[in-house]
């Protein structure tokens, strides 16, 4: 099973949440976050980028810098990365780990040409590369589970 650093056990017990960093406002994510701490949920599952087949507000945030909707991958839009921040710190202040996902399949080429991914750009290797060095430079901090 899964333990701590200390070798002290861990039950995952956890929720998923995948669109949350993208779609949630601050007050609907400590609503959340309280409320499946208050049921003794220690975990959420979300994913680092926005999810392409939710449905969301109009708060809709973007992990890149985009032109025309097209995500730019070597721009980072900070804003969303602060956000994503706070999301991570909200959970742990009432005791909840974050794992995340660092990257959908939908967004590989030749994955799953089912999947609506027109308004963006797919990653090559080199660049999920450097977007999964961003993420864990960012969150190694934050015990977050990959």
């Amino acid at each position: 099973g899964f333990v701590h650093a200390d070798e002290t056990p861990f039950f995952w017990l956890g929720d998923t949440v995948w669109s949350a960093p993208s779609r949630a406002t601050e007050e609907e994510w400590k609503e959340y976050i309280t409320y499946r701490s208050s049921q003794g949920f220690n975990l959420i599952q979300v994913n680092a980028l926005e999810q392409h087949d939710s449905s969301g507000d109009n708060e809709q945030r973007s992990p890149f810098e985009e032109t025309d909707g097209i995500w730019d991958m070597e721009r980072i839009n900070p804003l969303y990365f602060r956000q994503l921040d706070k999301t991570v710190e909200a959970a742990l202040k009432v005791g909840i780990y974050t794992a995340m996902v660092v990257l959908w399949s939908s967004l590989v080429p030749e994955t799953n040409p089912m999947w609506d991914v027109e308004k963006r750009n797919l990653f090559t290797a080199d660049y999920a590369a450097a977007y999964a060095g961003y993420l864990a430079a960012r969150y190694s901090a934050y015990g977050v589970i990959w």
